[in-house]
């Protein structure tokens, strides 16, 4: 049931994501970096996730649980509505040049390289509030740190944006692959709430540092394409996404928690000595 409970979740977010990505563009022309555009809109994005449970744990007891999933699916139904393209965007000279996404290979590269800090925030909205549970048996100051974590990642996305523009995508991207790996490193090996708690806050930030650059990336190199290539983006998400609760599941059954962050933390390494292999190729520039 818990597993249910993730998983519907889990894609009710990563679809009402899918179905307002359209929204990129607009903030894209609302800002004047695009950075700060990806950023606000993932500020938004999240902190709706992080206070949504909020409003549903206080319908759920007038209403059960049925009815709110029946008001969530109305509340999707009206944000797929809502995002339906009204007029597309027509390309216009040199940035505007036809593009087949589904046959340019450096749409895929970007989109397998946001699979790994995506797999570890399936676990982490899966699993981390059992972990802080293991820790202190308290349900207010579990739910305290939880919403840390939150907050931080919904903030750090406006600062990440604003850092992108100003430094490039590669060195924020880089940072928050490997800042993510000694995070959960460091929480495999946390033996106090208080440590645990501040170890989440700089975990919101490095993940944030490892989603937003490559968004920003992919808005760069097909201004004329962007719901389609963020579209292709968000379907590796949601499926790291739900891998990363699986395995993560999996693995926490077999051998603890703590070895389930040890395992997250390999995963982002490897995603950084990924993005190192590929700009020592020169594979990421266009």
């Amino acid at each position: 049931m818990d597993f249910f409970f993730f998983f519907n979740d889990t894609a009710t977010t990563e679809i009402y994501t899918l179905s307002l990505h359209d929204a990129l563009p607009i903030l894209a022309r609302m800002a004047q970096k695009k950075g700060q555009a990806v950023g606000a809109y993932q500020c938004l994005a999240n902190l709706g996730f992080a206070i949504t449970p909020l409003f549903a744990g206080v319908l759920i007891d007038p209403l059960g649980i049925k009815s709110v999933f029946l008001i969530g699916a109305a509340v999707m139904g009206m944000g797929f509505l809502v995002s339906l393209p009204v007029e597309r965007d027509e390309p216009s000279g040199k940035q505007g040049r036809s593009v087949c996404l589904m046959k340019n290979w450096l749409v895929y590269l970007l989109s397998l390289l946001a699979v790994f800090p995506a797999l570890t925030v399936g676990f982490c909205n899966a699993f981390l509030q059992v972990f802080f549970y293991e820790l202190v048996p308290s349900e207010k100051i579990v739910g305290f740190v939880i919403t840390v974590y939150f907050v931080s990642y919904s903030l750090a996305v406006l600062w990440t944006g604003h850092l992108t523009d100003s430094f490039g995508w590669l060195r924020p991207l880089l940072l928050g692959l490997l800042g993510s790996g000694v995070v959960f490193a460091a929480l495999a090996l946390a033996q106090h709430i208080i440590w645990a708690g501040v170890l989440a806050g700089i975990l919101g930030l490095t993940q944030a540092l490892a989603s937003v650059p490559l968004t920003v990336r992919l808005t760069e190199l097909f201004p004329g394409e962007t719901a389609g290539s963020l579209g292709v983006l968000t379907v590796f998400r949601m499926a790291a996404l739900a891998s990363g609760a699986f395995l993560g599941g999996v693995l926490s059954q077999l051998k603890g928690l703590r070895l389930a962050f040890l395992f997250c933390s390999l995963i982002v390494f490897l995603g950084g000595v990924m993005l190192l292999f590929l700009i020592k190729r020169g594979s990421l520039q266009r």
